[in-house]
C-alpha cells in the first residue's frame, strides 16, 4: 500500500513499498510525480527539469 506521510506547502512525502520501488525502477529519496488518473495510481518519476515522463498520451500534461 502506498501512503501519504506528510503534507507541506509545495513537497508529499509518499511511502512506497521497497518491492514496488524495484518493480518501478525508483531509488530511494526519487522525487516522483503521484496521482490518481481513472481510479488508477499513477507514478512517474520527475526528471531534473521538472517535466515528468508520459507513456500514455490521454493522460492530462502538468501545470
Amino acid at each position: 500500500m502506498i501512503r501519504k506521510i506528510q503534507t507541506n506547502r509545495d513537497l508529499s512525502f509518499v511511502f512506497i513499498p521497497k518491492a514496488f520501488m524495484e518493480l518501478l525502477g525508483l531509488q530511494k529519496g526519487q522525487k516522483v510525480d503521484v496521482r490518481v488518473v481513472d481510479e488508477k495510481i499513477v507514478i512517474a518519476p520527475v526528471l531534473e527539469n521538472r517535466q515528468v515522463t508520459r507513456t500514455d498520451a490521454s493522460q492530462p500534461t502538468p501545470s
